[in-house]
């Protein structure tokens, strides 16, 4: 009998959690596909929906809490060309 991979407990409830997630909050937004993922960092545990579209993401962090399913929550989105060149050009000093 062939054995499949054995999940961490942490694994199986990331997987849990992006399918609650998938199911509440849909795969996608405004037409811009939702993807999903967990992570960890200094602030502990969190869930990402990350569209690639700046209204979509607000759209996106309207309908999510701030937790969801005790997981922080990210929402995040590509910036646009004309702000990729600002930020370029962007300079701040604390006097």
């Amino acid at each position: 009998m062939a054995t499949g991979k054995k999940y961490s407990q942490l694994e199986l409830q990331a997987k849990h959690t992006i399918e609650r997630a998938k199911k509440e909050f849909g795969m996608q937004v405004r037409g811009f596909p939702i993807k999903w993922s967990i992570g960890t960092d200094d602030g502990g545990r969190f869930i990402e929906g990350f569209v690639e579209d700046p209204e979509a993401a607000d759209e996106l962090r309207k309908k999510m809490k701030s937790k969801f399913m005790g997981w922080r929550t990210i929402v995040s989105y590509n910036t646009l060309m004309e702000d990729t060149q600002a930020l370029k050009t962007f300079e701040y000093k604390d006097l």
